[in-house]
């Protein structure tokens, strides 16, 4: 099966996602990649496209297509951001535990 095969354009859908997602970026096209068995979104075919991370095509998908807009490119990055240094320090702690626990069953 080739590149093109895999792909099906959803144009019209149940709950009129693939035409409302329009409305946040009139370029967006929804995809279901069948191979991968997955809907993504392309604004210029040459450009990677935006996995959507749900399995169903419903009102979720413009949630995220607005969340992961490019004018909200550095919030989303405070966003992760926060979210590694919230988890690094998670981790360091665990990490300081265990050796606390090792270093008193030395002693």
């Amino acid at each position: 099966m080739t590149k093109r095969d895999a792909s099906v354009t959803i144009e019209h859908d149940l709950f009129g996602i693939a035409e409302r997602a329009k409305s946040i970026d009139p370029r967006y096209k929804i995809k279901y990649n069948k191979g991968k068995r997955r809907f993504e979104v392309f604004a210029d075919e040459r450009d990677a496209p935006i996995v959507l991370p749900f399995d169903r095509l419903d009102c979720r998908a413009l949630t995220y297509l607005r969340k992961t807009r490019i004018e909200r490119l550095s919030a989303l990055q405070a966003e992760i951001d926060l979210h590694n240094a919230i988890e690094e320090r998670r981790r360091l702690s665990e990490v300081r535990s265990q050796a606390e626990r090792a270093l008193d069953g030395i002693l």
